[in-house]
């Protein structure tokens, strides 16, 4: 797969409620500057459901082998890339900051514990990576890329949605003098002195109290 010039580089689009978002233009656009870029949509489902378009996806990649595919780091992208990772038996790197490919590996820059530490991975090609939203630069004036539809079996989905029911709001309340009495209840029981008397009967119960024929018979 590797080796040849340029390299295969698939971008995951997904649409929002006014069209395509801008996460997906922004790595289609990557994905052009890295080299021989298609942009793909899943289509043929109602609504986002993984093992179809992870199947449709995975036969499309095996058919076709691309060095590169990359998905937006949102809910739905993180769960099929990384299931889409797993089916291929590719490396797979999410939460992508920043990503460069050189001698046949992707090296990726991720953030980790809400922004604390800043990660360096490198990953072997082919690879699936998921890009955080506004990691890449999308130029003003970028044309929309061609996309390439790649339709998915509902039927590959053992699970069939029937409707979606609202749950009911929990209506009744606490009255004010007994939230109060558990406000109270907590801050006493966390007292030093509550927890020392704790300690010391647990101690007692635990210890059992010897009898003197008992202690003239323990040896030190």
């Amino acid at each position: 797969m590797l080796g040849r010039s340029p390299m295969k580089v698939w971008s995951i689009v997904e649409r929002g409620p006014s069209g395509h978002r801008r996460v997906s233009l922004e790595i289609a656009a990557k994905a052009k500057e890295l080299g021989d870029a298609t942009a793909i949509e899943v289509t043929g489902l109602e609504r986002y459901s993984a093992l179809p378009a992870v199947s449709a996806l995975a036969a499309k990649a095996k058919a076709e082998a691309p060095d590169l595919i990359l998905l937006a780091a949102t809910p739905t992208g993180r769960d099929l890339g990384a299931r889409l990772a797993a089916r291929l038996g590719w490396a797979y790197a999410s939460e992508a900051t920043s990503l460069a490919v050189e001698d046949g590996a992707a090296t990726i820059t991720r953030t980790m514990y809400a922004g604390k530490v800043r990660a360096t991975v490198r990953a072997a090609l082919p690879a699936v990576v998921s890009v955080r939203p506004g990691a890449f630069t999308l130029p003003a004036g970028t044309a929309e890329p061609r996309i390439e539809s790649v339709p998915a079996d509902a039927s590959a989905e053992k699970l069939a949605f029937q409707r979606f029911e609202p749950t009911a709001e929990a209506s009744g309340r606490i009255p004010l003098a007994e939230a109060t009495s558990r406000i109270f209840m907590a801050a006493y029981l966390s007292t030093d002195h509550v927890q020392r008397y704790f300690t010391n009967e647990l101690r007692t119960v635990s210890q059992p109290t010897l009898n003197s024929k008992q202690i003239s018979e323990t040896t030190v």
